[in-house]
């Protein structure tokens, strides 16, 4: 009944759009479709009963660090944390963008009245504004390097995470 409605090549068709909808919605949010055993309980290093610090108090906690291991100066503490704030105050908007044109995307995957063309579009501006805040955020590390002296430039490129590694922190081992 279903070769009578549909040609052979519309049903491949239409059996491709769903493999790639299906796939498009695990990258928008994967843990949507992840199963609850696959996913840890908790962060690495988390003991039971602890919860999840807050993206300030995370923020907060990688400051200080920096300032003990960089071993950073009042006045150099001072210019980062300034610009920090000037940077943040421009990406915190673009980022409250991202979530809501996210959203829109899933509606969009999720409409059957959406076209290509709109879903498309809706995920380029998504891409354009994760690029505007990349961009940022290199930007501020930019800023905060030339606040620092040679030494504390040395020792921030052996403390900081290997950029493209692909490892997470877990498979790279302990920092020496």
């Amino acid at each position: 009944m279903f070769s009578r409605l549909f040609s052979r090549k519309s049903a491949t068709s239409l059996a491709a759009l769903a493999v790639l909808a299906s796939g498009a919605m695990t990258m928008v949010n994967p843990a949507a479709f992840a199963q609850p055993g696959n996913r840890p309980e908790r962060p690495a290093g988390m003991q039971p009963g602890m919860q999840r610090p807050d993206r300030d108090t995370m923020r907060q906690n990688m400051e200080d660090r920096m300032t003990r291991e960089l071993n950073l100066t009042p006045e150099q503490v001072s210019r980062s944390q300034e610009i920090r704030q000037q940077y943040a105050s421009r990406i915190d908007p673009l980022e409250t963008q991202v979530r809501q044109l996210r959203e829109e995307l899933r509606t969009l995957l999720g409409s059957s009245t959406s076209t290509e063309a709109q879903i498309r579009q809706k995920h380029q501006e998504m891409q354009q504004l994760q690029q505007q805040i990349g961009n940022l955020r290199f930007d501020g590390q930019l800023a905060f390097r030339q606040i620092l002296t040679p030494e504390q430039i040395q020792t921030l490129g052996q403390r900081m995470p290997r950029m493209g590694e692909g490892m997470s922190r877990r498979e790279r081992g302990p920092r020496s």
